[in-house]
């Protein structure tokens, strides 16, 4: 077989004390498996060659300056195996792969599609060494899926809700294989606050790897599985591994937030001597926090007439099966609530479902026409500095709103 050089990125590490993400030369014309002096830690051991000292030499047959060999363990396509490496001081390339490595770690060499197969299985990209750079070749291309340059897309491996103030690790998919360097995606960021947290990771195309994402925004956000969330790239340099059954599965709630009796509100920030007394009051007033509708009796909504008025009855807006789906449901929902009731009036006014932007829906009515047959109410609105006067000495201040306030009112 003739010789060939091939680069790739591989995940070189010690038991302790060494991890290092780097870019080797796959050689098949070398027999010995080497790695450059300068890449390991000065107190690195180092083992004497003795009797193997006559197996290192270069292609011309002359001796290779090696000055021991040290066993690492070399990482690559979700694969591990532990390699004697020879050590070379001053070599020109971080580290070289040769037949010792391949007659243990590799099943298969595809030179026309441009990767390695490994003994799990896994198929790790390969460039031809001497390549152009920025001219990637057309089959590398159709195997990596990935945009020229290298960088591939992250997506959600699932649909998850990410909860606002709240840090969560959710799985992901792309379609690149080795190490790489993950980086949020920009207008996600603007647009939702979602950042994701930036670092080194192991990524075989297809399989998940997970993410950590912190929510800066306001509104709940679910995140989907044709959503961009980030991008990797190819990364050389320090990388540490973590197992995954090492990762808690998190929820996006916080332990202060179950533990309050308050639901999704997060009382850590309360000093401890008042939080006692809040957890009483809340737990007093419980029933207010069970998301159920009341009703207030103290006053009752009218709508008055301009003289003359004529009904308005208007017509169904256009909208798709699964729009009226949708609204079907909201309507039951409505009615199993004691929201609404069947009515036979004079009146009819459009339904419109507008999307929040946490995927679900609000369900409103066109009511212009009406309002443009309604007596308007009149009445000042309070002067802020007033208002900030009125507030006094007081340090705490709590707000209460009600749950769908408007649908309380009869």
């Amino acid at each position: 077989m003739p010789s060939s050089s091939y680069k790739l990125a591989v995940r070189l590490f010690l038991a302790e004390g060494f991890d290092l993400t780097t870019r080797a030369i796959l050689d098949t014309g070398s027999g010995p498996t080497l790695i450059s002096r300068q890449l390991l830690p000065d107190d690195t051991a180092l083992q004497p060659l003795g009797e193997w000292a006559s197996m290192f030499h270069d292609v011309h047959g002359g001796w290779l300056p090696i000055v021991g060999s040290v066993c690492l363990g070399v990482a690559l396509g979700g694969q591990t195996s532990y390699i004697s490496f020879g050590v070379v001081d001053n070599m020109s390339v971080p580290a070289i792969l040769g037949a010792s490595f391949m007659d243990i770690a590799t099943k298969n060499i595809a030179t026309q599609k441009q990767h390695v197969e490994l003994l799990n299985g896994t198929k790790v990209l390969i460039r031809r060494d001497g390549a152009r750079k920025g001219h990637p070749i057309s089959s590398v291309s159709a195997v990596c899926a990935c945009p020229q340059g290298g960088t591939a897309k992250i997506r959600p491996a699932k649909k998850t809700w990410v909860k606002p103030g709240t840090i969560a690790h959710i799985p992901v998919k792309g379609t690149y294989t080795g190490h790489g360097f993950v980086t949020g995606r920009t207008l996600l960021y603007h647009n939702h606050g979602i950042q994701v947290a930036q670092g080194p990771a192991i990524m075989v195309a297809g399989e998940q790897i997970t993410v950590q994402v912190m929510h800066l925004g306001a509104t709940p956000l679910r995140l989907t599985t044709d959503m961009t969330v980030g991008f990797i790239d190819p990364y050389e340099g320090p990388t540490y591994e973590v197992a995954r059954d090492k990762i808690p599965e998190c929820d996006g709630t916080s332990k202060e937030e179950k533990d309050s009796p308050l639901p999704g509100v997060d009382v850590s920030s309360v000093p401890d001597g008042w939080s006692g007394d809040l957890r009483a009051l809340g737990k007093k007033h419980a029933p207010l926090w069970g998301a159920n509708l009341g009703l207030i009796r103290g006053v009752e909504h009218r709508i008055r007439q301009k003289p003359g008025a004529v009904p308005v009855r208007q017509h169904p807006y256009k909208a798709g099966p699964l729009a009226r789906e949708r609204e079907k449901a909201e309507v039951e929902r409505m009615r199993s609530m004691g929201v609404m009731e069947p009515s036979t009036g004079e009146w009819a006014s459009p339904v419109v479902m507008v999307p929040k932007p946490d995927g679900s829906v609000r369900f409103c009515i066109d009511y212009r026409k009406l309002n443009v047959l309604t007596v308007k109410d009149a009445y000042p609105i309070p002067r802020m500095e007033k208002c900030i006067d009125s507030l006094g000495d007081p340090r705490v201040f709590s707000t209460l709103d009600c749950n769908a306030g408007y649908w309380q009112i009869p």
